[in-house]
């Protein structure tokens, strides 16, 4: 045996759901880096023009992406537990 395990060897789900959460997964953390990605460029438009309205934008996306992955990571564990 080489010490590895099968990648659903944790998981509860049918082996076609554990594909979708993958997917799933997989998917949320690009639009959550793209979305950082945005907040910085936002930040740096901000930086470099002074204009308060790329700060305000800036902060918006942020605040919104922190709350959505905190959501995310809150459904996680809450499945982790049942």
């Amino acid at each position: 045996m080489t010490g590895r395990r099968h990648a659903d060897s944790h998981n509860r789900c049918a082996p076609g759901d554990w594909h979708f959460a993958a997917g799933a997964v997989l998917i949320f953390r690009w639009l959550f880096l793209l979305l950082l990605l945005t907040s910085a460029g936002l930040f740096a438009f901000y930086a470099g023009t002074g204009d308060v309205r790329y700060r305000r934008y800036g902060l918006i996306v942020l605040k919104w992406t922190v709350g959505a992955a905190l959501f995310f990571f809150a459904v996680l564990i809450i499945q982790r537990l049942a």
